[in-house]
């Protein structure tokens, strides 16, 4: 029976892959224990790039449009104002 004496090195967790430590004895026996799940990318700054400074950047939005052209509402005013007018021609004998 031998004794083991075990150095451990610690391989962290990136964002993509898991982490893990290595025990390896003088004598060439290892082993591998104490998984850590990956990280992760993480935006809590938002940068839209990786806090982790890993190069992985998220996608920006699109910039906000408004939800109809100034267009579109320049031709409902149109018609709100044609209808005020025929309304007024056509009943504005009652005001």
């Amino acid at each position: 029976l031998t004794n083991h004496t075990y150095k451990s090195v610690v391989t962290p967790a990136t964002c993509t892959e898991k982490g893990y430590t290595t025990y390896t004895c003088e004598c060439g026996d290892s082993y591998v224990t104490d998984y850590v799940n990956a990280k992760g990318h993480i935006d809590s700054n938002g940068d839209y790039k990786c806090d982790f400074n890993c190069g992985y950047e998220f996608e920006k939005p699109a910039p906000d449009t408004p939800e109809e052209p100034e267009e579109e509402l320049n031709f409902f005013q149109k018609i709100i104002e044609w209808f005020k007018n025929l309304f007024d021609k056509l009943f504005g004998w009652l005001k």
